[in-house]
């Protein structure tokens, strides 16, 4: 596992964000965001049975945890990666970790242990799934001015399971030419209009 290029393509990620390093500090409403985040990728992953498809879940748990470490200005550093058995277990400890601020980097190692060996026994190169996953997220970013109100619009017409709007304050950030666009009320970064789902085939 290159830990240097995980971590370059996060930082890619969250600099086209607007994300900033560090920028993000624990407080209540911070933390409840994070923890919303990353459950919401573990229960996707956890009721998935096609194999492609939990492949992706699980580097998607990965790189949402990297991502909101990151704006906690927390990056993982090369040294051992250590098996943690119960994954539910290490989620709960990674979130304890941003909310107390110690630990964190060795949790995120216990983390892409578990993802690599995972994704492996899935019958995926680890590393080919990350790169398509990196692929598939930077296709949310926009290049062009003009994408950007039909993106909003279009994420604005999402509905969740019981019929209720799923975003109902979208906007946008512009970082040196590329346009995010994002979820007002939470930060999350949401699809633009030329979005490619992540292929793993």
């Amino acid at each position: 596992m290159n830990i240097e290029k995980l971590n370059n393509q996060i930082s890619e990620f969250c600099l086209a964000s607007g994300f900033t390093f560090g920028g993000k500090t624990a407080t209540a409403e911070n933390l409840a965001h994070t923890s919303k985040l990353i459950w919401e990728e573990f229960h996707e992953w956890e009721k998935e049975t096609h194999q492609t498809k939990a492949a992706k879940e699980m580097a998607d748990i990965l790189y949402i945890s990297l991502t909101e470490s990151w704006q906690y200005g927390v990056k993982m550093e090369s040294g051992s990666l250590w098996e943690r058995i119960n994954f539910k277990r290490l989620i709960s400890s990674i979130l304890n970790a941003i909310s107390v601020g110690y630990g964190l980097s060795f949790d995120l190692h216990q983390l892409a242990y578990h993802a690599q060996k995972e994704i492996y026994a899935l019958g995926f190169d680890f590393e080919k799934a990350f790169d398509a996953l990196q692929a598939s997220n930077m296709s949310k970013f926009l290049t062009r001015k003009q994408d950007v109100e039909p993106s909003i619009f279009a994420n604005l017409q999402l509905k969740n399971e019981d019929g209720s709007q799923r975003y109902k304050n979208v906007g946008y950030v512009e970082q040196g030419g590329i346009y995010a666009i994002k979820c007002l009320e939470t930060g999350k970064i949401l699809k633009g209009i030329h979005y490619k789902e992540c292929d793993l085939s």
